[in-house]
């Protein structure tokens, strides 16, 4: 056997323990199966909503949009950057469902004050405070001309719940490719994903896609940060995580989900008040993964896309669609299942970000950062 054989062999085999499972999740031999979408109802107003989070008594909406060709030039998180496509026009909108009637089911634009043009991404809101704080993927600026001006900003809301007030942009080294937001359980501080870590331009490498499934290879760049809303500092709590992406709170833990290698979701024990955290443990869902919500019950829900492996066509062409399912995630005593309760081939639904589920009315929420609107299902 020759020199060139030896050394071969061991590559390719280490290439398709790589690969395969990435292959796998990414759906390239999934059959789509039509779950969940027989009474759904559509609502084309609110296009491009990459955000949702349910306010938990009311069981309104509360979404983080854009607009659908901005989101073609301008995704910063996809390695999209051309600014001159950003929109002018992003906003957060709320919505409340009428079930008796949906063309009844009401929807307003909240206006920003102090806060200009932002381009949003992550949201979250801390509802006992009024506390809001959005990613806002800025210009680029003259020292990096080439990749997003990205910072966290933290806003409250008015009374009359119809304006955003601007208290602080968060503009921190620690925040560099920022996708998602948490708010601490006393809405003192949150956490936020980089999902590329400290790269702002460039995809990930091949040792950081093997990364998850090689512990020994550990080159994974992503990392989970938190800041303080009193002392307006930021730091990094925990580094080397694979494409961190969703992000929320499940009593004293997080849960975050990566969208990268096998649909790999992270368990972070919350350990201090200073935001540090211990990896728990993780979860697989064979899915590659989005946003993550928390319903009442605390069960976990993910948005995932079935067939990865060209879901980001859906950035590239407004008329493709793309197959979005959702997954149920129940736990008891550390062990993990994962039900997925919805999925469709892209006609009704597609390349769906967020998943949001209210166990009392029985109704899954679906939209997403390109998508042509946001979907309620009754299940």
């Amino acid at each position: 056997m020759g020199p060139l054989v030896v050394f071969l062999v061991p590559a390719l085999l280490l290439a398709f323990q790589c690969l395969y499972p990435f292959l796998v999740a990414s759906g390239i031999s999934r059959t789509i199966e039509l779950l969940g979408n027989g009474r759904c109802h559509t609502f084309p107003e609110l296009a491009a909503c990459e955000k949702i989070v349910q306010h938990p008594s009311s069981g309104g909406l509360y979404l983080a949009c854009s607009t659908r060709p901005s989101r073609l030039a301008w995704t910063p998180t996809l390695m999209q950057f051309n600014s001159s496509g950003m929109s002018t026009s992003d906003h957060v909108s709320t919505f409340h469902f009428n079930r008796k009637d949906p063309s009844k089911s009401s929807i307003s634009k909240l206006k920003f004050q102090g806060l200009t043009r932002p381009s949003l991404h992550g949201m979250d809101i801390h509802f006992p405070s009024a506390t809001v704080i959005l990613i806002n993927h800025r210009a680029p600026t003259d020292d990096e001309p080439w990749v997003a001006n990205s910072v966290i900003e933290w806003l409250t809301l008015t009374d009359d719940g119809t304006t955003l007030i601007h208290r602080y942009t968060f503009d921190s080294p620690a925040i560099s490719t920022p996708n998602d937001v948490a708010f601490s359980e006393d809405g003192q501080g949150f956490w936020f994903t980089n999902d590329f870590g400290a790269y702002k331009s460039g995809w990930v490498s091949f040792e950081n896609v093997c990364s998850v499934l090689l512990p020994a290879h550990a080159t994974a760049i992503g990392s989970l940060g938190y800041c303080s809303l009193k002392s307006k500092t930021c730091e990094l709590v925990h580094e080397k995580l694979m494409y961190p992406n969703g992000v929320a709170r499940k009593d004293n833990q997080l849960i975050v989900a990566s969208a990268g290698t096998l649909g790999i979701t992270y368990v972070m024990d919350i350990v201090g008040k200073d935001g540090s955290v211990s990896l728990n443990t993780t979860f697989v869902t064979g899915h590659l993964q989005d946003n993550v919500s928390i319903d009442s019950e605390g069960s976990i829900w993910l948005a995932t896309f079935p067939h990865a492996y060209k879901a980001t066509q859906a950035w590239q062409d407004l008329n493709s669609r793309h197959p979005t399912s959702a997954l149920k995630v129940t736990s008891k005593s550390n062990t993990y299942t994962v039900e997925k309760i919805f999925e469709d081939d892209g006609n009704l639904v597609s390349s769906a970000t967020s998943a949001v589920f209210d166990p009392q009315e029985k109704l899954l929420y679906l939209s997403g950062s390109v998508s042509p609107d946001l979907t309620v299902c009754e299940l």
